[in-house]
């Protein structure tokens, strides 16, 4: 069992990421949370859409086949260690700890997101044309209307309807839209700007890169994977896992004989994959 605060820590660092974390939101989750390792792939069933039938006839049991992918567990991240003071984190102190929860989970909440927008940009960059424009959309018709025309042309639901939207497209949102946001301080600090005709606005600077001006993704588009890493038998009382809603870190401590001094680290094992083709790239117009 490990020692408490490591516990501690470990839950902190979770829900710091689940709070602040802005692309997580958007993909969709598995939700098991047992410990696994590096290379393990995980099968995540994908809900069908039904249809509808008169009642009363025979049940055919291959009607009922959802779809199945595998995603694997290909990426083990880990932070770079700190120094740990033992007397004052073996207290337990909440405000003591999240010294050490808040940075862990900035920095692996940095690393996963920026694997999401790298699958974003692998998938979009495959469905369509690379945007050539120079012109940033403006307006209520381009900042929204067209991309409700998008998701519409896509058959993405309603619910689960997403833009990622860089800086310049942010700018043109607000003078849209006007400058007051419609969510809530959670989602003000995850980066929710608000929902606009079925849409949800996210403003994430690294979506943005030349003609690129961000992304429309349904929820389902991508899937995210991850699980604790599992403890070494070796060290129970030096390492502790946390999952919550999809997400799974492991903090591990230890002594460095070298410097004499006391780490601490966090891991992140995880994997994406596209699962749909309901997403696109929001990019410049022709001038």
């Amino acid at each position: 069992m490990a020692f408490p605060f490591l516990t501690v820590i470990a839950r902190m660092a979770v829900y710091e990421i689940y709070r602040r974390a802005s692309l997580l939101s958007i993909v969709n989750r598995d939700f098991a949370g047992e410990v696994a390792n590096q290379g393990d792939t995980v099968k995540v069933i994908l809900p069908e859409t039904p249809t509808v039938q008169d009642a009363g006839g025979v049940f055919a049991a291959d009607a009922a086949s959802p779809s199945v992918i595998d995603v694997k567990l290909d990426k083990w991240r880990e932070t770079k260690p700190i120094k740990v003071d033992m007397a004052t984190i073996s207290k337990a102190d909440r405000d003591v700890l999240g010294l050490y929860a808040t940075p862990i989970a900035e920095a692996l909440m940095g690393d996963v997101e920026a694997a999401i927008l790298a699958e974003f940009a692998a998938t979009a960059n495959a469905l369509n044309d690379p945007a050539a424009g120079t012109v940033v959309p403006s307006g209520i018709d381009g900042i929204g209307v067209e991309l409700k025309a998008k998701f519409d042309a896509l058959k993405a639901p309603i619910d689960g309807r997403f833009v990622v939207a860089g800086a310049n497209f942010e700018a043109e949102y607000w003078k849209a839209f006007g400058t007051t946001s419609t969510g809530s301080v959670d989602q003000m600090i995850a980066g929710t700007m608000g929902t606009k005709l079925g849409q949800t606005y996210l403003s994430v600077a690294a979506a943005e890169n030349g003609a690129r001006l961000g992304y429309g993704v349904h929820k389902n588009a991508i899937a995210l994977v991850s699980r604790p890493v599992k403890p070494s038998p070796l060290a129970p009382n030096t390492m502790a896992v946390a999952d919550y809603n999809g997400l799974g870190i492991t903090i591990e401590m230890w002594h460095d004989p070298g410097s004499s001094c006391d780490l601490i680290k966090g891991q992140f094992l995880y994997g994406t994959k596209a699962v749909t083709g309901k997403m696109f790239k929001v990019g410049k117009k022709a001038a």
